[in-house]
């Protein structure tokens, strides 16, 4: 109804779409069919990876109603999630977070880090791998940028534009993004992961962990990147520092090294500076 309501009455104009679904979010009661596609029982597995899989099923939907409508080759289509997933079927076979350690709404790269597809005929090649810096919000500047609108002053103040990276005009020598700021949910800590390590197997009901009652409670914990650097703090002050390049499991904290005492002090500082804008 929206696509068919912009093409009578603005035509030749651009659009922008925002489609969330909570379907992958509890409590877990996929349909038999969606979109007369098979969707109970489609995984093999749960009916948590049901409905995630439901998600699937809508974007595809969403591309042949684009294409439907002659528009999906001048749409950029990006399909992201807004945090890290639920690994709960490793006894399945099948991880969630890729092998990282944490999970949704904690700090580690299992509740951070998750894949960003762009897809867009004639201009972004198919195939294209870049491994750059970026967050979700980012799409916003993109978004105006492409639609040739000038980010109003005081506004979007934490997204950059990812335009020159999806049409190659940036690689990864020159990264659009130098930091990034990301935050857990509540009462998950520096040091919260439930337990869920990497490359372990789910932990049992009785294993999973909260993590350190002292650094745990109802706090909230941060991590500044910068590069491959991931500085975690927690009321403002340092907790942990990893090196994502050559420990992404983050099993090797190096706060303590007097090495990286200048990084760390320097990384502090860019935080501050984001929170407080001074």
């Amino acid at each position: 109804k929206f696509l068919d309501d912009h093409q009578a009455n603005h035509k030749g104009k651009p659009f922008y779409m925002h489609f969330c679904t909570d379907g992958a979010h509890g409590p877990y009661d996929p349909a038999a069919k969606l979109a007369g596609q098979q969707l109970a029982g489609a995984t093999k597995m749960t009916a948590h990876t049901d409905m995630v899989y439901e998600t699937d099923i809508l974007l595809g939907a969403l591309v042949k109603a684009l294409e439907k409508r002659s528009l999906r080759d001048n749409t950029l289509v990006i399909y992201v999630s807004d945090n890290g997933g639920l690994p709960y079927e490793r006894d399945h076979g099948h991880d969630a977070v890729a092998g990282l350690r944490g999970l949704k709404a904690t700090i580690f790269e299992g509740g951070q880090r998750v894949p960003f597809v762009a897809s867009w005929p004639g201009r972004i090649p198919k195939g294209t791998v870049r491994n750059q810096l970026i967050g979700a919000h980012d799409t916003v500047a993109t978004a105006l940028e492409l639609a040739g609108v000038t980010v109003p002053k005081g506004q979007a103040r934490d997204s950059v534009s990812l335009v020159p990276v999806l049409l190659g005009k940036r690689d990864d020598k020159n990264p659009v993004r130098q930091t990034l700021l990301v935050q857990s949910s509540p009462g998950r800590g520096a040091f919260v992961d439930k337990g869920y390590r990497a490359g372990k197997p789910a932990p049992k009901p009785s294993e999973k962990k909260q993590g350190s009652k002292r650094k745990g409670g109802r706090q909230m914990a941060f991590a500044l990147f910068a590069g491959n650097w991931k500085l975690v703090l927690q009321n403002g002050k340092p907790e942990a520092l990893y090196d994502l390049a050559t420990d992404l499991a983050e099993e090797n904290n190096l706060l303590a090294d007097s090495t990286h005492a200048n990084r760390v002090k320097q990384m502090t500082m860019q935080y501050q500076k984001i929170r407080t804008g001074k």
